[in-house]
């Protein structure tokens, strides 16, 4: 999705005060990491990156133009110079179809006015009538050739898309007039354009040879540097031309764009609002500024921002996308859910957006909604594992486990070190029984982490051992669980729990004893819950005893929970 970003890049020539040539640039529709829950999922990819046409004509004006040619054979010149500067005070008032009407009589009055067909094709430009624009441009250069008929072809051309007709119009220009830096600007420009990034570097190195502190040109190489990821180099060279022109609202946007994506979110803001107050009005900078506020969870400024750029931009979903991302952090849900679904009616093919509502939707318990939407995206898109991941969840909350299994060795296939899909799948195989694909999962999960949460998977390692009857295992499982996290209560009491099936209350009584001293009375009436079902099936004298130790801590009318809880 591309949305116009206006910018001046100064004069064209000498003679003439004013000339503005309107660019498109690049943007993007970025995410922060997120994650579910508990558990942070990976990065996301960064959404589409377009740069449709870096460099266009939609904005040319020139004011009151020195620039004459020859006039040979005129059948009334005089009269044409009369409606020629009639054309060039409506064109200084922005009145252009009066100015096409002024410059169109010169012509009528003298059909070999050469500046007359360019000036009128500057009128159209600014029409966005590209069409008559480069019919007068070309008629301009066969009445006599110039190198600014030259050079607005080109340019033109550029705008269209077609760079090698434009680069070889501005090379012509270049001819008849070596001396003039800008000529290379905007040659390298359109080098950059179609990927012929040595020859743009070769022509902006010259504009800087022909005039070294020229502003452009530091501001040109940084765009071509930041394109390449040469960051380091684009920043130094957006610095220069800051520091040449501080007043140029457009290199603040791209420094602060480099320096969002280098994590330095307090400078990028800084950049973006000074770009604000440089009353920079034709580039995306509040959705830029948006995102970083995201970065530093300043969600409720994103959010105002993200709201400000949707005033200018109504029809652009990235302000919906990017506000409705802010709004899903602070649990505004509904809001959420509104502005996704305005981000996905402009743009239907948006796979973030599917994905980034599926979660708002997992939310708000709308489960099968979710599926959608992370059915959607996967088939926007099906090499991303958080997709397939959002929809095991779904899956596993609507109950269809075997679906929900599925997906996760997708989101695992597809990143071999998915932590958290791991994690899930060992959980969803335990509740299917099949607890030696959980204990592997979970061996894994727990590979993949550090911390407390290490002891907490080695812990639920320990109950799928103890499950699948494997208690010689779960005891040395459980005891380097403890050895990480001490602390772990519910560790302690499986692993009294395991001791006592095993008949050793010599074992088990100083590890119940040790969790009821740690434990909270939620957890307490947990233990009794796991030590009765046990007794059921391993009627043994130690799990008699534990059960009675633990009904003296029991709090009358407490809510038992599991022995355990897995880790979502």
């Amino acid at each position: 999705m591309i949305v116009p970003a206006e910018r001046a890049t100064g004069s064209l020539d000498l003679r003439i005060k004013a000339l503005a040539v309107l660019k498109l640039h690049s943007r993007r529709m970025r995410k922060p990491k997120s994650g579910y829950g508990k558990v942070k999922v990976g990065t996301h990819p960064k959404d589409v990156l377009i740069r449709a046409a870096q460099a266009s004509l939609v904005a040319i004006f020139v004011v009151w133009a020195t620039f004459t040619v020859n006039v040979a054979g005129a059948s009334d010149h005089s009269k044409a110079k009369t409606c020629f500067d009639r054309g060039q005070k409506h064109l200084a008032q922005h009145d252009y179809r009066a100015a096409v009407a002024d410059y169109t009589d010169a012509i009528r009055n003298d059909p070999r006015y050469t500046d007359a067909y360019i000036r009128r094709g500057v009128a159209y430009a600014k029409m966005n009538d590209v069409e008559h624009a480069m019919k007068d441009f070309t008629k301009s250069i066969q009445v006599q050739p110039s190198y600014y008929g030259y050079f607005m072809r080109g340019a033109t051309e550029v705008h269209g898309g077609h760079d090698t007709k434009g680069i070889l119009d501005i090379s012509q220009a270049i001819k008849l007039r070596p001396g003039n830096e800008l000529y290379y600007i905007d040659r390298g420009q359109a080098y950059h354009l179609s990927g012929n990034n040595p020859m743009a570097l070769k022509d902006l190195n010259h504009a800087l040879v022909l005039k070294p502190r020229n502003w452009l040109v530091y501001l040109e190489l940084g765009m071509l540097y930041a394109d390449i990821k040469q960051d380091k180099a684009a920043l130094s060279d957006l610095d220069q031309a800051i520091s040449l022109n501080p007043n140029d609202g457009y290199a603040y946007v791209r420094r602060g764009m480099i320096l969002d994506d280098q994590g330095m979110y307090a400078q990028a803001i800084r950049d973006f609002t000074q770009a604000i107050h440089l009353h920079y009005n034709h580039s995306h900078v509040y959705y830029f500024l948006g995102w970083s506020q995201i970065h530093l969870n300043l969600n409720s400024d994103a959010i105002e921002d993200f709201t400000t750029e949707i005033q200018r931009w109504p029809n652009d979903p990235g302000g919906f996308y990017g506000r409705g991302h802010a709004e899903s952090s602070v649990n505004q849900n509904k809001a959420a859910l509104a502005d996704f679904n305005r981000a996905i009616i402009l743009s239907p093919k948006s796979k973030d957006a599917y994905f980034e509502r599926g979660r708002v939707n997992l939310r708000l318990k709308k489960d099968l909604n979710a599926t959608s939407d992370f059915t959607h995206a996967i088939g926007l898109d099906r090499t991303s594992p958080d997709y397939y991941f959002g929809r095991a969840l779904a899956y596993t909350h609507l109950g269809t486990l075997n679906s929900a299994v599925r997906d996760y060795g997708i989101a695992i296939r597809l990143n071999p070190k998915n932590e958290p899909a791991y994690n899930n799948r060992a959980i969803l195989f335990a509740k299917m029984k099949r607890y030696d694909r959980a204990i592997s999962d979970m061996y894994t999960a727990n590979r993949l982490s550090h911390g407390k949460r290490s002891a907490l998977r080695l812990g639920n390692v320990g109950w799928y051992q103890y499950k699948a009857g494997r208690l010689g295992e779960a005891v040395k499982t459980d005891v380097a669980a403890l050895a990480l996290d001490p602390t772990q209560t519910g560790i302690r009491f499986n692993l009294a729990l395991v001791y006592a099936v095993q008949g050793s209350w010599q074992e088990s009584e100083p590890q119940l004893k040790l969790a009821m001293a740690q434990a909270g009375p939620t957890a307490i009436v947990g233990a009794v819950k796991g030590f009765y079902d046990t007794i059921k099936s391993h009627p043994t004298a130690a799990l008699r005893r534990g059960l009675a130790l633990l009904q003296t801590r029991k709090p009358h009318g407490a809510k038992a929970t599991a022995p355990t809880q897995p880790i979502h």
